[in-house]
């Protein structure tokens, strides 16, 4: 089958007219500079998110890119194993309404074993397009609500080998891109401390790596509190308790009175022109806004809370370590509230 998504949804948007069905639909073009090799046509259909797109095979020669140098229309099988991961590789024939395995593996993976990994060996996967390993860390966290999924071992041992590829082949709207959907899972918590284990933390964000005790952080975190929160929210609230250790050592050996923080957080809404001019604060601003790629209103909102927990703490003269406790959690997070008052 030679169709491409484009033309096949010219009858399906035939079928939509005869039947009245409602589909939303859009088109991403061919723009290989943002990783999209192929027109892809996006459905919204039945509340469900569907790209149409060809069968197809890709080769990729150069080893300081992931984009691939080669595509062509491929067959089911050349498709499947160009999938990340073999859980992604399974098919549903809608003539006969059968689930198709092309790399025999895909199915077991899911139901039996309930294990991530590749349908190629995971050198060539992740060396072909490293961002398949940050991916890997989003689908264990995206799926540990739902089974009890693991990472493959020998998968796991060539994230830490070839991890150092995503400095050099991906781009950093892409690893953003990733990493923002991490920390809207249900499971971030879990996909954050999977990212400081296998060292992707030191690779991407050496920033965040460098902040004391995250791990008691990422330990202690409670997902459930900030959950009611926008998914921008969500993004500055976890990057704020990831940088939380590194603030608070560097600002309780400093003179700040309680008298001035109080002076501060009734009489004036921090802006960005004033974080910048803090050098700590310029640091967190810019990891955020040039590493990931992210709004300059997640890198405001996080820099709020920070500011908000460390004037917290001096106001009240409760204890110098960062706030553990669900309760100190929720006033901790209330300084986003705050923050959007003004």
């Amino acid at each position: 089958d030679t169709m491409s998504g484009v033309d096949y949804t010219k009858y399906l948007n035939k079928y939509q007219d005869e039947h009245n069905i409602p589909i939303q639909q859009g088109l991403v073009r061919y723009n290989p500079l943002q990783s999209k090799h192929l027109e892809t046509v996006t459905l919204k259909l039945f509340d469900l998110d569907i790209d149409m797109n060809n069968l197809r095979n890709e080769q990729y020669t150069n080893q300081l890119s992931r984009i691939p140098t080669k595509i062509q229309i491929g067959q089911p099988i050349d498709d499947a194993y160009r999938r990340d991961f073999t859980i992604n590789s399974l098919f549903y024939n809608v003539k006969n309404e059968k689930i198709e395995d092309f790399t025999d593996k895909g199915l077991h993976d899911l139901l039996v074993l309930q294990v991530l990994r590749t349908p190629l060996d995971a050198k060539t996967t992740f060396q072909e397009d490293p961002l398949r390993m940050l991916r890997a860390i989003r689908f264990y966290s995206q799926l540990s609500s739902l089974i009890n999924i693991k990472l493959y071992f020998p998968m796991i041992q060539q994230i830490q080998h070839y991890q150092h590829l995503l400095a050099t082949k991906c781009s950093k709207e892409r690893i953003g891109i990733e990493i923002s959907k991490i920390c809207t899972t249900s499971y971030s918590i879990q996909g954050f401390q999977c990212l400081q284990l296998l060292g992707i933390i030191k690779t991407i964000l050496p920033s965040i790596h460098q902040s004391l005790s995250i791990s008691n952080i990422l330990n202690q975190l409670n997902v459930n509190i900030w959950s009611q929160y926008n998914q921008e929210d969500q993004q500055a609230i976890i990057m704020a308790f990831l940088f939380l250790p590194l603030v608070f050592n560097r600002f309780n050996s400093t003179s700040t009175s309680s008298q001035n923080c109080k002076k501060f957080y009734l009489d004036q809404r921090p802006s960005h022109a004033y974080f910048k001019k803090m050098k700590l604060y310029k640091m967190i601003y810019d990891t955020i806004t040039n590493d990931l790629k992210w709004k300059k209103s997640i890198a405001h909102t996080c820099c709020v809370l920070l500011y908000g927990a460390l004037t917290y703490h001096k106001l009240f003269q409760v204890n110098n370590n960062p706030p553990f406790d669900n309760l100190q959690q929720e006033e901790f997070i209330h300084f986003i509230r705050y923050s959007k008052e003004y």
